[in-house]
């Protein structure tokens, strides 16, 4: 990640993250589990006080590297049948330290598109909370 210093306290804080992902289901037709991998791009706003708080938001776009699964009833799930590429908005919060350039982050993206390329039953989206210890090389 990169922090962007724009005016006050405010930075605009553009990142590269892989996440893995995941889903357990279970209804009356199937049951299964799918696993998810992506490599996301969140360009965020963010808010540093004084005190060493800060929020964050901002959009993000995920890039599907792969997603396997087991379904009963229907056999394997492949990446053809999800979207390639998954939009979220992100909110997140977190505390860096004064005296050295480490700190964390609580971070929850909403899903803002379908992850299925047919999806008959519904809408399924992504939804993700992350916690985050990260170190700011060379930063404040």
């Amino acid at each position: 990640m990169a922090s962007l210093h724009l005016f006050s306290n405010f930075y605009l804080q553009p990142e590269l993250n892989y996440s893995g992902q995941g889903q357990s289901f279970s209804n009356p037709m199937a049951k299964g589990t799918i696993n998810y991998n992506y490599l996301n791009l969140p360009l965020l706003l963010k808010y540093q006080h004084t005190s060493g708080i800060f929020a964050e938001t901002g959009p993000q776009i995920g890039f599907l590297l792969s997603a396997k699964g087991k379904i009963d009833g229907y056999g394997q799930y492949d990446l053809n049948e999800s979207q390639p590429i998954d939009f979220s908005w992100a909110f997140g919060i977190g505390y860096k330290l004064h005296s050295i350039p480490i700190g964390i982050d609580l971070r929850y993206n909403l899903g803002l598109t379908t992850v299925y390329k047919n999806s008959p039953g519904g809408t399924a989206k992504n939804s993700v909370f992350q916690f985050d210890l990260f170190y700011l090389f060379g930063g404040k």
